[in-house]
């Protein structure tokens, strides 16, 4: 579900931090309040398996650090998003803020598609991720059993 609130104005990084916890997926796109339901079992299973593999080849070689949605990803002031599983190299830890959350973009992002929102991470957030500077994004479509890795590399 896609909504924009205050009157036609773009939502802001701050009116994302005014919602409540309430363990609702709530991303900012474009200034535009993106909502998804919770994810299924596939979903998790999948987020689950593929954290773990990032996790273990990144400690095997002290590369960084793997984390897992939900984790806040303030990209610009109108664009925050929660990726399914993250990585970010040593070297860049520093864009932790300090409450936790994140402020730029890591250098791997992992996407499993859900029917709610197939066509937003194909084509919004992958534009997003790409503009954002996040050099690889992998998005997962469990209903096809595919992997698609796009990175960047020059200006594309």
């Amino acid at each position: 579900m896609s909504v924009k609130l205050k009157d036609g104005e773009p939502l802001t990084w701050e009116d994302l931090l005014a919602f409540p916890e309430d363990n609702q997926k709530r991303e900012i796109i474009g200034g535009e309040l993106i909502v998804a339901p919770s994810p299924v079992r596939i979903h998790q299973r999948l987020i689950g398996r593929i954290a773990r593999l990032i996790e273990d080849a990144a400690d095997a070689q002290d590369a960084g650090e793997m984390y897992r949605a939900p984790l806040d990803v303030r990209l610009t002031p109108y664009d925050a998003v929660q990726p399914d599983v993250l990585f970010i190299r040593t070297e860049r830890l520093g864009i932790f803020a300090p409450d936790g959350r994140i402020t730029g973009a890591p250098d791997l992002v992992v996407e499993i598609l859900s029917p709610g929102a197939r066509s937003i991470d194909r084509i919004r957030t992958f534009a997003l991720y790409a503009t954002a500077g996040v050099l690889e994004y992998w998005l997962v479509d469990p209903e096809a059993s595919t992997v698609q890795i796009f990175a960047l590399g020059g200006d594309r």
